[in-house]
């Protein structure tokens, strides 16, 4: 195990994008469960790997609110759609696996996007073009609608910049308040 946590950093970005690529698969063929059972396993195992959990923890609920919330409003102003919803469990149009893609970005915060925090500007206009390229990746194969294209895409992008600013703002936020108090 003291391997595997030395060489976390790389592993934990791994898992991200094996929880993304199975949520958004799995979408893509209304098989919703694929990403949210291969999402909710990998979360649990980087629980239990972490040594930050305290503060994991916060960026996930954090994260799954913002993704509830901010895909409810791109989904309200016609930017953003989804075909398949099996799982809706909040009745605001958001399917589960996309709040398990929020909650597995949520756990490379203070792992494998660590880096995000020395240069947040660049990192975020990074992450909107990132984001933009992902969504659209995602519509590609019918996972996700973009009713207004490129308009689409932009917003998206605008949106994800705003997340990874937040995600430094907050990075910073718990670093004062839980791990400067228990030095």
């Amino acid at each position: 195990m003291g391997k595997i946590i030395l060489n976390y950093k790389f592993l934990n970005g791994i898992f991200f994008y094996i929880a993304w690529y199975a949520c958004i698969y799995g979408a893509s063929l209304d098989f919703e469960l694929l990403g949210v059972g291969t999402g909710a396993i990998l979360i649990a195992l980087h629980f239990y790997i972490s040594k930050k959990r305290r503060s994991d923890l916060v960026f996930l609920i954090a994260f799954v609110i913002i993704g509830l919330f901010g895909d409810w409003l791109l989904i309200s102003q016609h930017v953003l759609a989804y075909p398949y919803i099996t799982f809706d469990i909040t009745t605001l149009g958001v399917p589960l696996w996309i709040l398990t893609i929020y909650a597995s970005f949520s756990t490379t915060i203070n792992h494998s996007a660590i880096f995000l925090h020395k240069h947040p500007f660049w990192c975020s206009i990074g992450g909107g073009i990132s984001g933009a390229v992902s969504y659209y990746l995602s519509a590609k194969i019918g996972a996700i609608l973009l009713p207004l294209g490129w308009i689409s895409l932009a917003a998206i992008g605008i949106y994800w910049f705003l997340i990874l600013l937040f995600s430094k703002w907050l990075h910073d936020l718990l670093e004062k308040t839980i791990y400067e108090k228990s030095k």
